[in-house]
Parts: structure tokens; sequence; C-alpha cells
């Protein structure tokens, strides 16, 4: 039995209780990616899955008549078998939770779509991870910030507008980055989002993930980890050599 992927779990659980609310994120990513790394792509796949599922209800509850995520979920295989990593565009009234649990299934579908190169697959799995755990945080901080609302359907509206006939940005659009109206400083944001995340390691628990065989190089991943890092977390396919 490994003790390298049972420690990175426990490392998992406690960045998700104690890591500073703007390195939340970053901090669990980067252990879900090393404790990830080399398990089989129908494994990692399926967590992310289960991690878009959990916002599911909410956004089917908001936009009913779209049903593809749910298609999508229930059939990764298939979907990209006819669109390959091709989704709906988001639409233009989803707001930012929205937006970032839609961002999910571009992290999925590459994650699928380059399931053989373990990089891209464990980038990809663990960023649909976490941007699933962000959109539900994200969601209870709308909630709670009805200014916060407001404000981004101003900015949202705004940026609709050709950029040569743009007005003058409106001051307002800084509240957000104020302590009172940033999610980062809301209480029901961070709670959600450590949950979401402590989640995350419990599943990976449930699944007992030590017992599978450990990657054959360590540095690889390592190295792997810091280009992902570098591409700013964001998904990515295999690097040219």
């Amino acid at each position: 039995m490994d003790a390298r992927r049972q420690n990175l779990l426990k490392n998992l659980e406690e960045a998700a209780a104690s890591a500073a609310p703007t390195r939340l994120s970053e901090e669990c990513s980067a252990i879900c990616f090393q404790a990830m790394y080399g398990l089989p792509w129908e494994l990692q796949i399926r967590a992310a899955c289960s991690m878009c599922e959990r916002y599911l209800p909410i956004f089917e509850t908001k936009w009913p008549g779209v049903t593809w995520p749910r298609v999508l979920l229930g059939d990764v295989e298939g979907w990209h078998r006819v669109k390959g990593r091709g989704t709906p565009d988001t639409p233009d009234e989803a707001d930012s939770a929205d937006g970032a649990y839609l961002f999910c299934f571009d992290f999925l579908l590459c994650a699928y779509h380059h399931k053989d190169d373990q990089m891209s697959l464990t980038a990809g799995a663990c960023g649909a991870m976490g941007y699933a755990a962000y959109a539900r945080a994200d969601h209870v901080w709308l909630a709670d910030d009805p200014v916060a609302v407001r404000i981004e359907k101003e900015k949202d509206a705004y940026y609709r507008i050709e950029e040569e006939h743009r007005p003058p940005e409106p001051p307002s659009f800084d509240d957000l980055w104020k302590p009172e109206h940033s999610p980062y400083h809301n209480v029901a944001f961070m709670a959600v989002h450590r949950r979401e995340w402590a989640h995350v390691a419990a599943w990976l628990r449930a699944e007992a993930v030590w017992q599978f065989p450990e990657p054959k190089d360590l540095d690889a991943m390592m190295q792997g980890l810091r280009q992902w890092e570098a591409h700013q977390f964001l998904p990515m396919g295999p690097l040219r050599t």
C-alpha cells in the first residue's frame, strides 16, 4: 500500500480547510494533480464528472431548457465521438457561476481528448473539478450579495458593446474589488469553496486511489505540474517537442 497518495489526500484536506482564500484553488489544484496523476483515465474522467454533477441541479433549475450538460456527463465518450471538444455557446444572460460551470466542460473534454497524455488528462480532470467547486461557491456568493449581481450584469452588458462604441468604464465596476463585495471576503463563498474541495478529497478516498500503481516517473509528474501552473491552470494539450 502506497503512502504518497494517502499523504497527498491528507494535504488536500488540510489545504481545503486552511489555505489562504485567494490561494485555495491553486494550492488544492496542485495537490489534486499529484494525487490523480497516473490513475486510470476512466477514474479521472469519472472524478471530474462527479464534481460537475454536483452543480448540475442548480444549473438546470436556472436554465431548464439547456439539457446538453446532462447529456454530456451521461456519456462523455459518446459526446466526444460526435462533437469532439465542442460545446454550445454560453447563454448571454449566464452569471459568473454558470460561466465557471460551463468552463468545466472545456476541461473535461480536453482531458478525454488527450486521455493518453498523463499531463493533459490530469490537468483537465483537476481543472474541471476545481471550476465545479468554484461554481458552487460563486452561486452562493451571488445569492448573498445582490450588489455584486447588479454590477456583474452591468459589466456583461458593457462588454457586449463594441469596443469603439463603449463609454468610459463606470466607477461602480471597481466595487467588486472592495472587501465587502469580494467573494474571497465572503463567509458563505469561502465555506462552500472549502467544502467542495474537501469533497474532492473524500471522493478520492472513497476510491482508495492509493491502491493504484504509482506513476513511473515522478519527475515527469512534477514537470507537468509546473507546466500546468505556468499555463495558469487552464486546459492544455500535450507539449510539443
